[in-house]
């Protein structure tokens, strides 16, 4: 499952981490000096941070450009990366230098880069190397890993698009294989638009809560709030499903009547109690705990735990939840899992969606308090978990024939996880979902057949069904 070569896992990660870059701080050391000096002033803080995140936006342009390469370098790709990700990338570095270079002539008493003077020495430098932020450091990063496989590309006999080693590798590029490379594309670098639907959310809150009527005995503090998330969930589903749609070009029609089959009532009835047992293991376990220990030092003394107050029902609203996730894995396990199983086996191909479905995450889980290292460690934790999920989502989805139970889980896990399991250490996540794959494929092993190789994806050849199987062969 690792690429055929390493140039190719440097232009990935180069091409991830100037995506990422925009969402990550620059000079946020400096600017909570100039806040503290301003008198806390909250509007001098959001536009500092605007101007500063709106000159990295080419930086943006440069990480999707650099990912297209990935998947359709043409002729000349070393070519490509010069025009499209180097001077870009080189834009928005200098107009992010440029701002904070005027706004240090404005607030002169605020020194960069963390508002102590700086000095010429070793320490000084260490500190503005700190004071330039984790987004600075991506881009850096980003870039360098880009120019070595730009270099490597040059030099050595590779051919793009990123491909694994040629036993385990996809058949030859075809229009296909083009159009699956151009879903995973638009699915990483496109998601940015969702964030459109903020602008209808905002102002679509007091029309729904007229719809709604004031008439219902809602379980939160305010009724407004329920009505505005209501609001924004629906609306991010919507933008996320246009994008899902035309990400799936021609297919999208019969990924749609395949991915949304009616599954047996036992497999809906998993998809919600799946979720719910899971998350009853640590409260369960929880009051086991204190019921032994009240039975063993405080009989006589204090009443006996009380086992519904182990467990807390999440506020309704929080099931809005749900239509993003039917989208997104109308998008992983209804289009992308077949395919990527008929190219690469059962295991891989899975994994390989897992792998797709965490970085697709990545423009959105990074923020301006994150360092480096937080990055490294949560983009681990992310696809790892998403892996070992979406086996299990996977395993779901090829046993009813339908995403319906799998967003079903993935719904309500989204729900329970917002609204009970938040302070919960996300490898305990990691260890239960391993656990569960386990069992599942080995004791009830999915035919990868039944939805891949006996109804085959619209325009694909068909394959020998060994392939399905992950072997060399």
């Amino acid at each position: 499952m690792w690429p055929a070569d390493r140039a190719f896992v440097a232009l990935s990660l180069g091409s991830i981490l100037l995506l990422m870059a925009q969402h990550l701080a620059t000079w946020t050391i400096w600017m909570r000096a100039l806040y503290r000096q301003s008198g806390n002033s909250i509007s001098l803080l959001a536009d500092v941070s605007s101007l500063l995140n709106l000159s990295m936006f080419p930086v943006y342009f440069a990480g999707a450009a650099a990912l297209f390469i990935c998947f359709f370098p043409g002729e000349r790709p070393s070519a490509r990366l010069a025009k499209w990700v180097y001077v870009p990338t080189a834009i928005g570095l200098a107009a992010n230098l440029l701002i904070v270079s005027n706004l240090g002539k404005m607030y002169p008493s605020v020194p960069i880069p963390d508002g102590h003077p700086l000095t010429l020495t070793l320490s000084g430098f260490a500190r503005l190397v700190h004071g330039v932020g984790a987004g600075i450091w991506s881009v850096i990063v980003g870039t360098f890993l880009i120019l070595y496989a730009d270099l490597r590309l040059r030099s050595a006999n590779l051919h793009l698009p990123v491909h694994l080693k040629s036993p385990y590798s996809a058949r030859p590029n075809s229009g296909p294989d083009r159009s699956l490379n151009r879903f995973i594309w638009m699915m990483i670098t496109l998601p940015l638009l969702t964030s459109l639907s903020t602008f209808p959310a905002i102002y679509s809150p007091a029309l729904l809560r007229g719809a709604m009527g004031y008439a219902w005995n809602l379980e939160w503090s305010s009724p407004f709030w329920g009505t505005k998330y209501i609001s924004s969930e629906v609306w991010y589903a919507l933008a996320l499903f246009v994008l899902v749609y035309f990400a799936m070009g021609s297919s999208r029609r019969e990924t749609l009547k395949r991915s949304l089959r009616m599954p047996s009532v036992f497999y809906l009835g998993m998809g919600i109690l799946f979720p719910i047992f899971l998350f009853a293991i640590l409260p369960l376990s929880h009051y086991l705990f204190d019921r032994i220990h009240w039975a063993a030092y405080d009989f006589h003394r204090f009443e006996p735990p009380i086992f519904p107050s182990y467990f807390t029902l999440p506020p309704w609203p929080y099931l809005f939840l749900i239509p993003a996730a039917l989208v997104e894995e109308i998008a992983w396990r209804g289009y992308l899992q077949p395919r990527f199983i008929l190219r690469y086996g059962l295991y891989r191909g899975i994994f390989l969606v897992g792998i797709v479905w965490g970085i697709f995450h990545f423009p959105f889980d990074f923020n301006s308090r994150m360092t480096l290292t937080q990055m490294l460690i949560h983009s681990l934790t992310r696809l790892l978990n998403c892996v070992s999920w979406g086996f299990a989502l996977s395993w779901l989805t090829l046993r009813s024939r339908s995403v319906l139970p799998a967003a079903l889980v993935h719904g309500f896990m989204n729900i329970l996880i917002i609204s009970t399991w938040i302070g919960t250490s996300v490898w305990v996540f990691i260890f239960i979902w391993t656990a569960v794959d386990i069992v599942l494929f080995h004791y009830w092993p999915p035919d990868p057949r039944v939805d891949s190789a006996q109804e085959p994806v619209p325009g694909e050849a068909s394959q020998h069904p060994q392939q399905l199987l992950d072997t060399p062969s």
